[in-house]
């Protein structure tokens, strides 16, 4: 008798579930046995760092240690394409490290190995914020080169008082002990540090001049600039290598003699910034007499670059130096508005006969700004010499309106200072041309020449 083929179906099927049922079995008894291991091996790492197993649906490690509050996980991340597994490590501070300085990547992996140019790649690669005399206390060199590795390789960051870290792996296989340990350790060198001895180290041995200035700037605030720190900053600053370190300790230090010689110092440094040096030169006058800085006044006149130039300029006018008058004589053909105009009004300030020539002479400058200064300058202290090459400009007539306001007013002012010289007797026509010019009272009360 055969078998019908119903039966036979029948016993296929049954066959078939009986192996999945079994397979099923198989596979909880394997995962369970896996997630035992897993547990195991967590436990393990745990009792090797100190911490205690914490069972949940991914397993961690959580406790404390050093005063930090410590938790390891895993992560899975996973795409339509691939799957990863990061092992993260949490290092909470309990508030010893500022809540309001937050560090984080700014852009894609890079090799952040100190050395030159280290400045700028950190600052382009990890975003730090936070007021800053804090930061530039808890970052030292030493630090920025442990956050950039920590930012770099681990995908770090800081928020809140809190570290946190990623490495792709298990962690049995991201040696997990030596990740943990380098974490806790950077977050002891950010604990808060005191401000001022840290700005104090920053100037002392950072090797950033940058890094140098702003803790510097940072100390000279008040009432920081009063701290024993700050005098031993400024003090150690005035003979760093870099020119913009020196100027601000001397500006911390002043006024005194330290601050005086190294200002006059950067004003005669022809390697230094010539924007450095003007300002240096600058704040020699808020210390100390102009006689006594006088020679480097006269030799900054004949200086590389006009800002160094134009400073120089502004000091023996306001010092209102004759002795200076053949070095500001050498600068009337300068080509730069700003140096020409500060030039007329310090020859202005001068006075003289001297002085007045240059003074005429700027009348023929190129800027019309210069030619403006120039006659201001003559209205002061102009004489009748001056008047002639005034005229053009106060009578022409495509003649800029400033410039013919401020050479009329010239004209007038040097015909109110001739002696004997009645209202009107010089003075200038706007009639028909063959009557226009300039009247002046008998040559012979004018003897004496300009008051």
């Amino acid at each position: 008798m055969s078998e019908s083929p119903g039966f036979a179906s029948g016993l296929f099927l049954g066959l078939v579930g009986f192996f999945l049922v079994a397979l099923a079995r198989a596979a909880r008894i394997e995962s369970a046995r896996m997630a035992d291991a897993r547990t195991i091996a967590w436990r393990c790492l745990g009792r090797g760092l100190g911490l205690e197993f914490v069972p949940s649906r991914e397993p961690g490690l959580a406790g404390t240690v050093d005063g930090f509050g410590v938790f390891v996980d895993r992560v899975v991340e996973s795409s339509s394409e691939s799957s990863f597994t990061y092992t993260r490590i949490v290092v909470d501070s309990h508030g010893r490290v500022p809540c309001e300085v937050a560090l984080a990547k700014r852009r894609p992996s890079w090799p952040a190995e100190p050395g030159e140019g280290f400045r700028e790649r950190f600052d382009a690669h990890v975003c730090v914020t936070g007021p800053e005399d804090m930061v530039l206390a808890m970052l030292s060199f030493d630090v920025r080169c442990a956050v950039a590795s920590f930012v770099a390789g681990a995908e770090g960051e800081l928020r809140q008082g809190t570290l946190t870290g990623r490495w792709l792996g298990e962690p049995t296989e991201v040696g997990l002990g030596r990740k943990l340990d380098t974490l806790l350790a950077l977050a002891r060198s950010l604990v808060a540090p005191s401000i001022p001895p840290a700005l104090l180290r920053n100037v002392v041995s950072d090797p950033d001049p940058v890094r140098r200035q702003r803790s510097l700037q940072a100390l000279s605030s008040p009432p920081r600039s009063q701290s024993p720190e700050a005098r031993q900053a400024f003090v150690h600053a005035l003979t760093d290598s870099d020119p913009d370190v020196r100027f601000l300790a001397a500006q911390g230090l002043a006024p005194s003699e330290e601050s005086r010689g190294v200002l006059a110092s950067l004003a005669r440094d022809s390697d230094a910034r010539e924007e450095l040096r003007a300002a240096a030169f600058d704040r020699l006058p808020l210390q100390c007499p102009y006689a006594s800085f006088a020679d480097l006044a006269v030799h900054l006149l004949s200086a590389d670059g006009v800002v160094v130039q134009r400073a120089a300029v502004r000091a023996v006018g306001y010092a209102r130096d004759p002795s200076a008058l053949d070095a500001l004589a050498a600068l009337s053909g300068t080509q730069d508005e700003r140096l020409g105009a500060t030039l007329a009004w310090a020859l202005a300030e001068i006075g003289g006969a001297k002085a007045e020539k240059v003074l005429v002479s700027l009348l023929a400058a190129r800027s019309t700004r210069v030619r403006c200064e120039a006659a201001a300058g003559l209205f002061r202290v102009g004489s009748i010499d001056a008047v002639q090459p005034l005229l053009p400009l106060a009578r022409g007539l495509f003649v800029n309106g400033s410039l013919k306001s401020a050479a009329r007013d010239a004209v007038q002012a040097i015909q109110a200072r001739l002696e004997g010289a009645p209202s009107g007797s010089l003075s200038l026509s706007d009639g028909p041309a063959e009557f226009r010019g300039l009247s002046l009272v008998p040559p012979a009360p004018l003897c004496e020449g300009p008051r």
